[in-house]
């Protein structure tokens, strides 16, 4: 196999974090340009904020995971390798179904977290309108379904505690006062248990796989 024939066979189980991170620094790039107001106008819309998640759900679910936020030189790198690593283990169909739902469920996670703080008092009424956005709620559930990526051993444990770090990293001891931590926690929880379940269906299939190849041809 010629060296380029290697590249684009690597480039082809990768691409889609490749992808994602080429969206996110034109995004990036975009608003640059933009004057303030505008960029606040632009947050405000996209924002999984109580407000928006009442008027204008899906667009803000998919529109919140494609903005840049800080600290973007931090979370990009971290979501591009967590994508490509993905798509390599699970495929690109199952990979951005893992992306919707990284968004989807703890924002739901926190707008429950939200209204409960509102009743007993953790907040104000400002909070309805808060900017929070996607991509560190989708980079904590791929990090966290990546946990049964890893063969289990010291190289999983070692994941294991790098992924605690960095969620205490971000402060997520602050859950569930604070909003973000919360998600982030719920990010990470939700995406390892969507991995316990994409790693069970990949082995039942290779189980089934195997036994319904005849024992000549294993050989």
């Amino acid at each position: 196999m010629s060296y380029w024939a290697r590249v684009l066979g690597l480039l082809s189980r990768i691409w889609l974090g490749l992808a994602y991170g080429i969206v996110l620094l034109i995004s990036d790039t975009l608003l640059s340009q933009l004057n303030a107001a505008d960029v606040d106008a632009v947050e405000d819309f996209v924002s999984t904020n109580m407000d928006n998640m009442t008027s204008h759900p899906q667009i803000a679910i998919i529109a919140s995971a494609m903005m840049p936020s800080t600290p973007f030189a931090f979370w990009l790198p971290l979501l591009v390798i967590a994508v490509a690593a993905c798509q390599w283990w699970i495929g690109v169909w199952r990979t951005l179904l893992l992306c919707l739902l990284g968004n989807a469920l703890p924002t739901a996670v926190t707008m429950a977290s939200i209204r409960y703080g509102l009743h007993v008092g953790w907040y104000s009424n400002t909070v309805r309108s808060t900017d929070d956005f996607g991509i560190s709620y989708v980079m904590f559930t791929l990090l966290g379904a990546l946990v049964f990526a890893i063969p289990f051993g010291v190289w999983r444990l070692l994941y294991v505690a790098g992924l605690m770090w960095l969620l205490l990293a971000v402060g997520v001891t602050a859950a569930p006062v604070d909003i973000s931590a919360t998600g982030h926690l719920a990010s990470a929880i939700i995406g390892i248990g969507c991995g316990y379940l994409l790693s069970s269906r990949r082995m039942r299939s290779l189980a089934a796989e195997s036994q319904a190849t005849p024992p000549a041809a294993r050989t």
